[in-house]
């Protein structure tokens, strides 16, 4: 990891990193082996290391412990795993010796206790470490200890207060949780035969001798094989002798639902071989002869400089590296990987000073402590990057050793204050420029140190929200309560969730079988959701349930890797992949008999797709990332990036060409933070940041207009004014902005004024954080809830429009009183919540799918096809029938549209250029600039229409010749266009226009005007499926909004990346982020038009981490768990991040938009089961950073299933913007209005916590 990429300058998470600090109640103990290794090779000792993780046994929450098998080269040692091999966690010690004891805990650390003295010389913190009750202490630990001889009890302290960790004849037999619960250890024999809780056993071990034939972790079993095979032991001392011993060695694991993993060994007697399934890794290993150790024992004796030729047992190559030692002394060696990159590591335990050089070139260098007389001896000081830049630094108290003060690469500095206990009691800041600090969170606790209050603080130090938390007996959280919004939990008696509720007293119940696995989760509609699992106790069936009615299921077969090679939903939907010996993603095969292919690189990078059409993309990658992608119609895209490994440019031309169809590039400031763009012709774009990374000024220049903005911020970074001057023509414009905002951070108030004409808008929120009015000029809207926490009504000018739901919580109507049979709506769904039809105006359309969940067509009541749509293998439309009139289409090798016939003959032909951009359309002809925008429409080389756009990005004038359009946003909401004012409401969109003027908009879920009231009369708009106006109809554009976008002449509906062509079911340009996994076939929210919009017409970050992480402290998570799952969900879209199949640059793009289908309705909600399946694993066998990674993943899923966020403003391949990706919605995240796809979001990622919460709630 770099973590100087991850320090840059944009604030840290003060609350959060608070949050991280004090944890809940006593630190939990992390029982997990993590030595410090490069590659393989030790980093602290000269040799290798592999580990093995058989699984973890499900015990109470804190108390789930793993099951690590260690091999180690530099060791000799017989266990109860062979020579060599060891389980820290089963073979942990207390070895008493001359003045104390040596413990090796559970997790392979090492900690040496020393008897209490009187000694008045003694270093304070020997001093302070000797306070502590107990006889012995440890001064660089929160340890202190108790006993004699072989028996002993180890005493958490500080942090760690109310663990105790028991030994009898130097073995563990128990271990107790500040809860009070604890596990026990059997043994006979001295050897141990099982781990219990309460006398259930989750951990049993059988023997054949001394060795350990079979584990079973909750049920499963791992058998063990063993051969006697020879060791050599070299001297130790110059007068020893080789030694060759013949021992019993590990063999063979054979875990039941997987090919066992085999181990081979050389001659003398290390391991050299790894293989499972269709994976081998053969390990070269360095040799020294005894005549070599002797020499070099002889120079060490005679205090001469040794030159040593060759260290047994050191690891020279595997199946990933090469490894080059550049010294004697373990830490400083070169790994070359199979691209033939070089990283180096430098690793001095001495001097305390870790230098690193990464595969792309960019070092850092980490300081650690090396104080003996303080007790952060050992913590990290400072990360100084390549460019000598202290990215992060901290400091420590001395006696107890916590964090006190955090400083980032901008100078910022964040203060933790803490009592004696280490118990983080306030949080404050100091930007680089201010002389004082400020105050930012405060924390109290209870007796036993459980955190009582979370108080966030204003400018005087006083509470603007505070959240307060209530305890059971165990210490686990049973309320939740911030003011507005409150969560209760009980817990079964082994600490486990049973029942979680919320203020409106809904209440979600769960069950779970003897290993603690989750086996029932019954919403509060009702619906139950049954988990099955397989003899290797992984998840094998998921089945919903409305009573005894089945709604919909998925069962997932495993391969010989442990992979999910199948699923089969409850249609008989199938869906199925082949994996390389690595694991990732070769080839998948779709339920409509479809397949794609992915290709690696000798690194496992993703290098080539086939799609269902068999067209290909290519990939080439630098050390920074992707360094270009080719489509198969010879588009070339070329990211270029700095030294410092910043994107500097984008380049796209066709490949047997030189001159380039676009070029960006960018440029950036000490702290890596983008300051300009330029996109060519003159284009230019600044931007200007405070020292937390804030956006505060930025401008547009090109050779017509310039324009610029300024942004004011209040107390807790929130934006309070946006001022933007234009000046164009030699005229100028001022818009400003203001905004106010309650203490939970929803916006109150907003007032724009644009040339002296003003805009206001106030916002009223209930009790629970509710939308409950907009006061928008002389408009009213009013809304209200049922006890179910539904919109029940939603009142306009005095206008009531009604909603009503289903049992199980989908809308299922919506109409305007007195208007029931000209404005109504009404939702029809299968039992799995596909839409299966609706009705609008009295008129009943039904929807018939194919096996991918794409739209075929649209049926009436008596039968007919009013709608037809045929596609290819890849998804493109080959033709549309409607009206009884068909269109046909025709596409090329990157999925391009590239001619179309209408019913009356007339053929149109569409060109692009390398960017993907449709630069010609029959006669018209489009020029563009800026990111991707359509500057100018023309027809026989005669200019029809040209468009300007805001600072933003947002279309701010159309002007087509004899007439001019203005138009004024609020984020991604259309606030005026020309004279007409718009009232909006929050939505995923950014804002759905429900008042045109003294015009009332009636829309459906996804924010498609459906009529317009005008008075008493009612206007239906009547468009197809893919939002084209049906023949006949005129069209109005100050009124037709499709999913909540404006339609424009010569645009179509303008969205803020791009514009979208209804005609022709297209976007008129590929993604932004140049859609790195596959293609962007162009295709709107792939074909599923009924269900699912794109916002931005590109998919932004922003709910993938703010709202994840918002509404996952909000549920009463602890605020670390929090952000690791939301940056796990950030970084599925990441370019950069991650191994594959997840990230953009690893292969599945099906998990961001249904693009290559699933088993079930969506593939996004196939991959977020697949991965709360995988994150459960994880958890249930200790791996607690893959399970938070594959929870965020699952989130990232099932949030992109109504809004397809993929774009990362930071680590993006357009750059940085960070500034674009914060659309307005997000101040209203917790508006819970059904009729809003916004709403299916929020729920589904309420939802997902909860079962998350359920799986690993602590």
């Amino acid at each position: 990891m770099n973590l100087t990429r991850r320090a840059r300058c944009w604030a840290i998470g003060l609350t959060m990193a608070a949050g991280s600090l004090m944890g809940y109640g006593a630190e939990q103990l992390n029982f997990r082996s993590s030595p410090m290794t490069a590659g393989k090779a030790s980093l602290s000792e000269n040799g290798y290391i592999v580990s093995r993780e058989l699984g973890g046994a499900n015990f109470s929450p804190e108390l789930r412990y793993p099951v690590q098998l260690i091999y180690r080269s530099d060791s000799a040692d017989a266990g109860l795993f062979g020579t060599s091999w060891r389980s820290p966690q089963l073979e942990s010690s207390a070895i008493p010796e001359k003045d104390g004891v040596l413990w090796t805990t559970p997790w392979g650390e090492k900690i040496r206790f020393f008897a209490k003295t009187k000694d008045k010389d003694a270093l304070d913190l020997y001093k302070d470490a000797m306070k502590g009750p107990k006889p012995y202490f440890s001064p660089y630990s929160e340890w202190e200890a108790d006993g004699k001889e072989g028996n002993w009890i180890f005493y958490g302290k500080r942090t760690l207060e109310g663990w105790k960790l028991a030994y009898r004849d130097a073995k563990l037999i128990a271990i107790t949780a500040p809860s009070g619960r604890k596990i026990e250890f059997g043994y006979y024999d001295g050897r141990p035969t099982a781990v219990t809780q309460d006398g259930k056993a989750f951990l049993e071990l059988s023997y054949d001798g001394n060795l350990v034939k079979e584990l079973k972790i909750n049920g499963v079993a791992h058998r063990l094989a063993y051969a006697s095979g020879k060791l050599l032991v070299l001297p130790e001392t110059v007068n020893g002798k080789a030694a060759e011993l013949m021992r019993a060695r590990l063999t063979a694991i054979a875990s039941t639902g997987t090919a066992p993993v085999q181990f081979g060994y050389d001659k003398d007697g290390y391991l050299a071989v790894i293989k499972q399934d269709k994976f081998v890794d053969r390990i070269a290993v360095e040799h020294e002869t005894e005549a070599q150790r002797l020499n070099y024992l002889k120079a060490v004796a005679e205090k001469q400089k040794p030159q040593r030729i060759a260290v047994a047992g050191r690891i020279k190559a595997d199946r990933f590296f090469n490894y080059h030692y550049l010294s004697d002394k373990p830490g400083q060696l070169v790994l070359t990987d199979r691209a033939k990159r070089e990283a180096k590591f430098d690793y001095n335990a001495e001097t305390g000073i870790f230098k690193t050089t990464g595969f792309n070139g960019l070092t850092q260098t980490i300081y650690y402590f090396k104080r003996y007389d303080v007790a952060y001896n050992g913590k990290v000081r400072q990360i100084v990057d390549g460019r000598d830049r202290v990215v992060v630094s901290y400091r420590y108290d001395k006696l107890t050793g916590q964090v006190s003060r955090i400083r980032d690469i901008a100078g910022n500095e964040i203060y933790f204050t803490s009592n004696k206990l280490g118990e983080v009691e306030l949080v404050e800041r100091r930007a680089a420029n201010q002389l004082k600090r400020e105050p930012v969170a405060a924390f109290r606790y209870d007796a036993k140190r459980n955190p009582i209050s979370s108080m966030q603080l204003d400018q005087s130090g006083k509470p603007a929200v505070e959240t307060r938390i209530r305890y059971n007996a165990y210490n686990q959280p049973t309320n939740v309560s911030d003011g507005q919004s409150e969560t209760s939990i009980v817990y079964n008696r082994n600490g486990y969730p049973s029942r979680v509720g919320n203020v409106f007293e809904q209440f979600t119940s769960f069950e779970y079988d003897r290993y603690n696995r989750l086996i029932s989760a019954t919403a509060p509609n009702g619906v139950t959701t049954k988990y099955a699992y397989d003899e290797a106790g992984r998840i094998a069936k998921m089945a919903r349930l409305d009573g005894e009615e089945l709604l919909s299921s998925l069962e997932i077969a495993y391969n010989a890797q442990g992979l999910p090679a199948q699923y089969r939903d409850h249609k008989g939907r199938v869906k199925s992949a082949e994996y390389n010996e690595l694991g990732k993603v070769v080839k998948e095969f779709l339920p409509n008999e479809t397949s794609v292919e992915y290709l690696y690189d000798s690194i496992g990078q993703l290098a080539k797709v086939l799609d269902q059409n068999r067209h290909e993309i290519n990939f080439n990658y630098n050390g920074f990332g992707l360094a270009a992608k080719r489509t198969a119609e010879n588009q070339l895209t070329s990211y270029l990036h700095n030294k410092n490994g910043m994107l500097s440019a984008v380049i796209s031309r066709f490949a047997d060409q030189k001159q380039a169809d676009r070029k960006i590039g960018y440029e950036y400031d000490d702290c890596d933070r983008l300051v300009r763009a330029d996109y060519g012709k003159g284009q230019v774009e600044t931007f200007q940041y405070n020292s937390w990374g804030k956006l505060i000024a930025s401008s547009k220049v090109d050779a017509t207009a310039k324009r610029s903005a300024t942004y004011a911020y209040d107390y807790f970074g929130r934006m309070t004014e946006k001022v933007e001057t234009a000046v164009e023509n030699g005229k100028t414009s001022k818009t400003v902005s203001g905004y106010a905002y309650n203490n939970y951070g929803q916006r109150t108030g907003r007032v724009t004024t644009a040339d002296g004409v003003t805009f206001s808008e106030k916002r009223e929120y209930d009790e629970f954080g509710r939308l409950a009015k907009i006061v928008s000029g002389s408009d009213t809207v009013t809304y209200a809830y049922n006890t179910k926490n539904q919109l029940v009504t939603r009142t306009n000018n005095g206008i009531a429009v009604r909603y009503s739901y289903t049992k199980l919580g989908q809308l299922v109507a919506k109409s305007i009183a007195g208007l029931e049979d000209a404005a109504s709506l009404k939702y029809f769904y299968d039992k799995d919540g596909t839409i299966s039809g609706r009705e609008v105006g009295g008129v009943k359309q039904s929807y018939q799918y194919d096996k991918i969940g794409q739209l075929l067509a649209v049926v009436d009541p008596a039968g007919k096809e009013v709608e037809k749509y045929v596609y290819d293998p890849a998804g493109n439309i080959l033709s549309k029938t409607v009206a009884g009139k068909t269109t046909t289409y025709t596409y090329d090798k990157a999925n391009q549209l590239v001619s179309s016939k209408t019913a009356d003959g007339k053929v149109t032909k569409y060109e692009y250029d390398a960017a993907g951009r449709m630069v010609k359309e029959g006669e018209k002809t489009f020029a563009y600039g800026w990111l991707d925008k359509v500057m100018q429409v023309a027809e026989n080389g005669k200019t029809t229409q040209s468009y300007s756009y805001d600072i933003s990005g947002q279309l701010a004038t159309a002007d087509y010749g004899d007439s001019k359009e203005t138009f004024l946003w609020d984020g991604l909401a259309l606030l005026s266009r020309n004279n007409l004012k718009y009232v909006n409401e929050p939505a995923v969109t950014g804002g759905n226009p429900i008042l045109a003027g003294d015009k009332m908009l009636f829309d459906d879920m996804l924010g498609n005007t459906l009529g317009v009231k005008d008075g008493e009369k009612f206007s239906a708009i009547d468009r197809d499926a893919f939002g084209e106006l049906k023949p006949g109809e005129k069209p109005n554009l100050a009124v037709n909004f499709f999913t909540g976008k404006p339609e424009i002449e010569g645009l179509g509906y303008s969205f803020l990346f791009r514009n979208y062509r209804a005609d022709l079911g297209k976007w008129q340009t590929a993604d932004p982020i140049g859609y790195l996994d596959g293609w962007n076939n162009f295709a709107y929210c792939r074909n599923q038009v009924v269900n699912h919009i794109d916002y931005l017409g590109a998919w932004g970050a922003n709910v993938h981490y703010d709202l994840t992480y918002d509404a996952a402290v909000k549920a009463g998570f602890p605020k670390d768990v929090a952000e690791k799952i939301a940056q796990a969900n950030i970084d599925t879209d990441s370019l950069f991040g991650g191994e594959g199949p997840w990230g953009a640059g690893t292969g599945d793009s099906s998990r961001h938009f249904d693009y290559n289908s699933d088993p079930t309705v969506d593939s996004r909600e196939t991959h977020a089961q697949q991965e709360m399946a995988k994150g459960q694993h994880y958890w249930n066998t200790y791996q607690n950073e893959k399970a938070y990674e594959a929870w965020g993943r699952a989130l990232h899923s099932l949030q992109d299933i109504d809004a397809h966020r993929d774009w990362d403003p930071r680590e993006g391949v357009m750059g940085p913007l960070e500034w674009n990706a914060h659309p307005a919605w997000y101040d209203d995240i917790t508006d819970p209005r059904n009729e809003s796809a916004y709403q299916n979001t929020i729920n589904r990622t309420n939802q997902f916590l909860t079962d998350v919460y359920n799986v690993m709630y602590e």
